[in-house]
């Protein structure tokens, strides 16, 4: 009796966790995608105009490896989060570093971004950007009631002027998440 008590948890416990939600890592992916790009290249100058860049030109700098430092502390909301779901581009929007830990598991992005989990908080970003492309910072995710909008801050750097902090807003649509919104909270 106690052996088929046993294997009826364990059976629980393994449904639960193989079925667990990846809403993170998905969020995650999303943002991190539509923030961190390489530089482009100028556009090509032809007589006294200047010419757009091409979309296939922009296409291909997704594929353009890039070695990214994740500070290892989350972003957290001081404020009432709830509130941004309505409207995130008149409410204030405080946030401060949290003692909460970057799992590197749920950074997920496109293969091209190579992700390095710092052990200890960034004080000195010149000295990290000398091996570094970019230092990106997250926050927690905030879900509405019914988990189908989230909230996450992103910050990322690549030069000492070079910086920017936003704030998404994030739909599911079936399976998927979008960005509905975004609001720039900072920028050097």
């Amino acid at each position: 009796m106690q052996l088929r008590i046993n294997y009826i948890i364990l059976v629980f416990f393994v449904t639960i966790f193989s079925c667990s939600d990846n809403s993170d890592k998905d969020i995650y992916k999303v943002v991190i995608n539509s923030k961190i790009k390489p530089l482009p290249p100028p556009p090509p100058i032809r007589g006294d105009s200047i010419s757009s860049i091409s979309n296939s030109v922009i296409d291909s700098l997704n594929n353009v490896p890039l070695k990214i430092a994740v500070n290892p502390f989350l972003l957290d909301f001081k404020s009432d989060y709830t509130k941004l779901f309505n409207n995130i581009n008149d409410a204030k929007v405080d946030y401060f570093i949290s003692t909460l830990k970057v799992r590197k598991e749920d950074i997920n992005a496109r293969r091209s971004l190579k992700f390095t989990v710092l052990e200890e908080e960034i004080s000195d970003f010149t000295s990290k950007l000398k091996f570094y492309d970019g230092i990106l910072f997250l926050s927690t995710i905030k879900y509405d009631d019914k988990k189908d909008m989230a909230l996450v801050i992103i910050g990322y750097t690549n030069g000492r002027l070079s910086s920017s902090t936003y704030l998404y807003l994030l739909k599911k649509n079936k399976k998927t998440w979008e960005i509905i919104k975004r609001k720039r909270l900072s920028v050097s």
